[in-house]
């Protein structure tokens, strides 16, 4: 491609005999179907303008083959572009279908990842409810146990003050009992004396 892009004096150039195709093949057709006479004497005279007129004819033929092949270079250079062109849709869809059962493939773990997390945040709501149940179940115990506590304290206090009481009126009873005995016996006592004093008397 480079020779017939130099050959034809460049890109400009081959573009130019691109544009020209029709002309020249026009030209070419009309040279082919010229009929050519039978060959006849020649005066020395009319070889150099016969000649002038084989060689336009011969620049123009070599101007249509360099024509062609310069069209069948771009045709090539088309066709390949055009191939690398569908190879390379073929790998850009191929990918795009690999990204696409790629996020596909993720939406579903993704999914199922969020079910079970679900699923398990359930179970530990479900949990976590009857662990606060529980909690305030026992609080409640606990503020009843306190309550029947404090009951007990209030009348424990209330039963040592009645044991107190009952062991000062013991005490009371006690030192009224010795009192009374001590006067019991000082009685007898001075029975004792004033029957003495009266049989001495008397005898």
């Amino acid at each position: 491609m480079r020779d017939v892009a130099g050959e034809g004096g460049g890109a400009a150039h081959s573009l130019r005999l691109l544009q020209r195709q029709p002309e020249l093949f026009a030209k070419g057709e009309r040279i082919l179907r010229k009929t050519i006479a039978p060959a006849r004497a020649v005066s020395v005279d009319d070889l150099p303008r016969e000649t002038a007129e084989r060689g336009q004819q011969l620049a123009r033929v070599e101007e249509l083959e360099r024509l062609l092949r310069v069209k069948d270079a771009m045709l090539w250079s088309m066709l390949n572009d055009g191939r690398a062109k569908e190879a390379a849709q073929a790998e850009s869809s191929r990918r795009l279908e690999e990204a696409r059962v790629a996020v596909q493939t993720v939406e579903r773990g993704s999914r199922d990842e969020l079910a079970q997390w679900g699923a398990l945040a359930g179970e530990y709501q479900q949990r976590l409810d009857a662990v606060q149940g529980s909690l305030a179940t026992q609080q409640q115990q606990a503020a009843q146990l306190g309550a029947e506590n404090q009951q007990l304290r209030t009348h424990n206090g209330q039963l040592l003050e009645y044991g107190e009481r009952l062991r000062a009126q013991l005490q009371a009873l006690h030192e009224e009992e010795q009192q009374h005995a001590v006067e019991q016996q000082y009685q007898q006592q001075q029975q004792a004396g004033e029957v003495g004093v009266a049989g001495a008397v008397f005898s």
